[in-house]
């Protein structure tokens, strides 16, 4: 059970940083709303395979399993590089050592993990389109012929 918890309490934490991130670029009430829902969606999409696995189409399984998993990759890529940007600038900020000038931009805090994740995910996909086989031969006394 903790194992859990800890895992919805990191998805979560990543969806609603994304969101804060985005909508701190973006900055429109409206698109803010339109943002949370798409958002939200995207976090719900994976809870949504095993759902129509058993009562839709297979054509909504797949759509759902690309989005979802696509968008987990995207969040375990994205989060963790945006939270080490704002910790550097946030210690750029407190410390004495170096001046303002070192920090990172607001608008790079997002756009760097982005393409980051985009560029990742893109090369990802299609990787896993064209997987490679490799056959090995293995021999060992202990297998029979």
């Amino acid at each position: 059970m903790p194992i859990f918890i800890f895992i919805v309490t990191s998805y979560s934490t990543a969806n609603i940083y994304f969101y804060i991130k985005l909508t701190s670029i973006i900055g429109n009430g409206v698109i803010d709303v339109i943002t949370g829902a798409a958002v939200l969606f995207l976090a719900l999409a994976p809870l949504l395979i095993p759902v129509y696995s058993h009562r839709g189409t297979e054509r909504a399984v797949r759509i759902f399993s690309y989005v979802g998993y696509m968008w987990l990759a995207f969040l375990v890529l994205f989060f963790p590089s945006g939270v080490i940007l704002d910790l550097y600038n946030f210690a750029v900020s407190h410390s004495g050592l170096l001046t303002h000038s070192a920090a990172i931009p607001q608008r790079n805090v997002f756009f760097i993990p982005l393409a980051i994740s985009v560029a990742v995910n893109v090369y990802g996909f299609f990787e896993a389109r064209h997987p490679r086989i490799e056959r090995l031969v293995v021999n060992s006394p202990k297998l029979p012929d």
